[in-house]
């Protein structure tokens, strides 16, 4: 079993609840942590009841409200042990705390970079030393209206994400109890920035203050255009528009928009033909 190394960090690989995580070995953290998004990965059948637990306090002293806490399986190396651990919005995918090192006898040793886990030793490597999440913080302070979607200026921290494309994944808890969702979405990074999709579905206006984490986001590989199945669905919208006969009183919405392109006049008429039929 090999453990991964990046900015003088240890990563162990294991399972939890059969989940392959990459856990970080966290001395300085008194509690073991799972990611919410790796704890959702668990079929649903098989997911812990969560317990209510308290806040927790990360190291850069931003306050994380947790899911809760549950006792999961840990596959590590070729032992299978209990733990309890918070489930919460996290970078990493889990926190080894200073907690699963004590009670499950583990040591490390950093001149070798090993980690023994009772009488099992895992021996480290710095292969694939590329950090693989990093945080997107807002910009500048922004005011967003109540019931409102809006693009904002954000940046990725570190300079591991410049001029590339990235998935921006929402994991601010304090954002969503604002009301605040943040879209799930691909977007190019420029210089260190991204552009960020909010909404706000609160019935109150809402501050989002400079440096505030939105989201997170790691690195895309590549994108599967599918060009061909677009065209050939446009292509039937299309002969389905055409087939359609509007009443007149929809022709001035039509003349109305002889401004746009031949694809959103194509969207505007599919819309006022699934209008049209509802009523019919």
């Amino acid at each position: 079993m090999k453990c991964r190394k990046f900015n003088n960090a240890l990563y162990v690989n294991a399972r939890v609840d059969s989940i392959p995580t990459a856990c970080l070995i966290d001395t300085g953290s008194t509690i073991t942590v799972l990611d919410a998004r790796k704890f959702h990965q668990i079929p649903e059948a098989d997911r812990p009841v969560l317990r209510e637990t308290s806040r927790l306090k990360m190291a850069d002293g931003s306050i994380v409200r947790p899911l809760g806490k549950a006792e999961f399986i840990f596959d590590i190396g070729s032992k299978t042990i209990k733990h309890e651990m918070t489930v919460a919005d996290i970078e990493s995918q889990v926190i080894l705390g200073f907690d699963f090192l004590s009670k499950h006898k583990c040591s490390l040793d950093l001149e070798k970079e090993i980690l023994r886990v009772g009488n099992k030793s895992i021996k480290c490597n710095s292969e694939n030393a590329e950090q693989s999440v990093c945080r997107i913080r807002v910009a500048d302070k922004v005011f967003v209206l109540a019931e409102s979607e809006i693009v904002i200026k954000s940046f990725v921290e570190g300079d591991s994400f410049n001029d590339c494309l990235v998935l921006i994944e929402p994991v601010s808890t304090s954002m969503s109890e604002q009301g605040i969702l943040v879209a799930r979405t691909i977007a190019k990074s420029k210089n260190g920035f991204v552009p960020l999709r909010l909404i706000n579905i609160s019935k109150q206006p809402q501050i989002l203050q400079k440096n505030m984490q939105a989201a997170v986001c790691e690195l895309v590989d590549s994108v599967y255009s599918s060009e061909a199945e677009y065209a050939e669905i446009n292509k039937i919208c299309v002969e389905k528009v055409q087939n359609v006969e509007l009443p007149e009183y929809m022709e001035p919405i039509v003349r109305s928009c002889d401004g746009l392109s031949d694809e959103q006049m194509i969207r505007v008429k599919q819309l006022l033909a699934k209008a049209f039929t509802s009523i019919c």
